[in-house]
């Protein structure tokens, strides 16, 4: 994912499983993020979701002013996981 933007959150992915009700797990795997663009929160990924799980990924060079590359909200039951990963210079 290169040179993305978004108006608000989730510069290159933005998943909200709870507008559908079904609080979906989200895998990404072997992801590159680069250079990603928001102007509030998660410049790379916003993630609202039962489950997030990101593995072998690097997120590298992506700008927000709100918060940072990833952005992931805690609610009762959220157990998210960031493994073998590199977040550089973001």
């Amino acid at each position: 994912f290169h040179s993305n933007t978004a108006g608000l959150s989730g510069g290159a992915i933005y998943a909200l499983a709870t507008l559908t009700g079904s609080n979906a797990d989200v895998v990404i795997e072997n992801g590159l993020f680069y250079q990603n663009n928001a102007t509030a929160f998660g410049s790379a990924i916003f993630g609202e979701t039962k489950r997030l799980t990101i593995k072998n990924a690097t997120f590298s060079n992506n700008i927000v002013s709100g918060s940072a590359a990833i952005y992931i909200t805690t609610f009762v039951g959220n157990n998210s996981e960031i493994r073998n990963s590199i977040i550089y210079g973001n």
